[in-house]
């Protein structure tokens, strides 16, 4: 029998998959009003419309993402994933995603930065 999906995993597996594919208004929906990611390089970004102007400029180079794992509760999630860009390669990143209301409020990205750095 299939265990049910815990609502924040829901949220951030919905929002993985409309970021992963280009759908970018689909993500921005996902996202609170005033949602804040804090990423490697970007720092804080306090800004939904910042946030997804940003993640755009990046998954324009994404030529393939694998989700690796996925784990969540009532009001978090952690997804492991794999994205490869063109002309960097692989770049495993963690995402910790905080959701109130059925929206990211938040989100934590940590990824290795090597293959930015060559």
């Amino acid at each position: 029998m299939p265990h049910p999906i815990a609502p924040a995993l829901e949220v951030a597996l919905d929002y993985y998959k409309a970021v992963s594919t280009g759908r970018f208004a689909d993500a921005a929906d996902r996202l609170a009003p005033d949602f804040v990611c804090h990423a490697p390089r970007a720092g804080s970004i306090t800004s939904r419309t910042e946030y997804v102007a940003t993640l755009a400029d990046h998954m324009r180079i994404l030529t393939s993402s694998v989700l690796v794992a996925a784990h969540g509760g009532p009001d978090d999630a952690l997804l492991y994933y794999v994205h490869t860009y063109e002309g960097f390669g692989d770049v495993h990143t963690a995402e910790y995603i905080e959701v109130c209301n059925g929206r990211i409020a938040s989100s934590r990205v940590i990824f290795d930065s090597r293959p930015f750095d060559k």
